[in-house]
């Protein structure tokens, strides 16, 4: 009987390790998707920004054209 306790215990201690070793690499998983999240979100604003500047430049050049074309 003490050797059916003492394999369940060697068992239960080997299930506790993988489970700790699959905590561990999910953890470590969420840790590099928040990681790559974070760079495509700072990458997304920063196109976002030059998009902008370039709408704005846009609507300054057009009146600058419109009068070019018109004092010719």
């Amino acid at each position: 009987m003490v050797n059916a306790y003492k394999s369940m215990y060697e068992e239960s201690k080997q299930h506790a390790e993988a489970l700790k070793e699959a905590l561990t690499e999910v953890q470590q998983l969420l840790k590099t998707a928040t990681e790559q999240y974070g760079e495509l979100e700072t990458k997304h604003k920063e196109s976002e920004l030059a998009h902008e500047e370039i709408i704005a430049k846009k609507k300054n050049v057009s009146p600058v054209k419109e009068g070019i074309g018109n004092s010719k």
